[in-house]
């Protein structure tokens, strides 16, 4: 699963003009202010800033496009598209990258110039085939001045981590909104950063100032209690697994009890009797490993949406569950085996 931005290294940090009192004009003066402030320190990469953090519990702008030159159609007809506002940079600094043309500037930012970015979905469904760059559209109305394409990025993530591939659309602007790339660990820019901040207008609340993990915690939440509820089945489950393999070999070896005195008093070892359940054992676990591998491999490609962080085919994981599993089972194999090589060979010969 792509997120369509890097998280490592990242901070978010915002404050409220707006209830302060600023005008657009002041809180723009502001925000360029502090972006220099911040950009300034030591151990920060790239600063920039967005009306709206990445799967955040915000809403994300929206509204219909009139692109140049289509056939017209009602405006209900029309798919809705989602947008934020962006500041210079903005691309960078999350890490993402660039399939065709630019970042914004600082002057398309703090002038709010009529230029957009837009993801793969939104070129693969307004210009299929075709480069997007140049290409003009109206949002929300077709009066509104025209809007120029000068760049593409990859499909991201913008409010939750299952969505499908969303229209959208990233346009020049300022917000009060940051977000920071640093050299090392973000929690060591978060005190600076808050001094920077107040620095300027001590009246100002810093509303919120967090690494880009923590803000990703909010996403996760589902995601992760999901895998801990199937972490405990799965639990569960090696623990039923593990007694039904002793039941059933517990269960063979009494039914074969006759058998194993015969062996013994014709001169078979203990270890002989302790290899002979073994090979019985192993032969059910290897059969289960062979398929549970091709099974899980098989089924990958459903879940590979669901995953972050890791691959479907992560060779570790490949490698370290058929390991656990193989030593679960030895385990369960061996109590049986062991009890079957201590069998007293007159009483196993009286045994009905």
């Amino acid at each position: 699963m792509s997120l369509g931005f890097d998280p490592e290294n990242r901070l978010l940090a915002s404050v409220d003009t707006y209830f302060a009192g600023y005008t657009e004009q002041q809180s723009l003066v502001f925000d360029t202010r502090l972006l220099e402030e911040i950009r300034s320190m030591p151990g920060v990469i790239d600063v920039s800033s967005t009306a709206f953090a990445p799967l955040g519990a915000g809403y994300l702008g929206d509204g219909h496009v009139y692109i140049e030159g289509e056939n017209p159609v009602s405006d209900y007809q029309r798919p809705k598209v989602f947008y934020d506002k962006v500041g210079a940079s903005f691309f960078r600094t999350m890490g993402t990258p660039l399939l065709a043309g630019r970042d914004f500037t600082p002057r398309e930012a703090n002038s709010a110039a009529s230029v957009a970015v837009v993801n793969q979905m939104f070129a693969d469904s307004f210009w299929p085939g075709e480069n997007p760059l140049g290409k003009r559209l109206h949002l929300n109305s077709s009066n509104s001045p025209w809007i120029e394409i000068v760049g593409l990025v990859p499909n991201g993530k913008y409010r939750t981590l299952g969505e499908t591939a969303q229209l959208h659309l990233f346009l020049a602007g300022h917000s009060s909104g940051l977000v920071v790339h640093t050299a090392g660990d973000a929690h060591h820019f978060i005190q600076p950063i808050r001094a920077a901040m107040q620095g300027l207008d001590p009246n100002l609340a810093v509303t919120d100032i967090e690494t880009m993990d923590e803000h990703l915690g909010f996403a996760f939440y589902p995601a992760r209690m999901s895998a801990s509820l199937l972490g405990l089945f799965g639990v569960l489950g090696l623990s039923l697994a593990m007694l039904g393999l002793y039941g059933l070999l517990a269960f063979v070896i009494r039914r074969r009890t006759r058998e194993v005195g015969i062996r013994m008093a014709l001169g078979a070892q203990k270890k002989d009797v302790m290899l002979l359940v073994l090979r019985q054992g192993g032969w059910l676990v290897a059969l289960g490993v062979v398929l549970g591998l091709v099974t899980a491999y098989t089924a990958t490609s459903l879940i590979a949406a669901m995953l972050y962080g890791v691959s479907g085919r992560d060779p570790f994981t490949f490698v370290a569950v058929p390991l656990l599993l193989t030593s679960v089972a030895v385990l369960a194999i061996y109590i049986p085996a062991r009890q079957a090589a201590r069998v007293d060979p007159t009483v196993a010969l009286r045994y009905e």
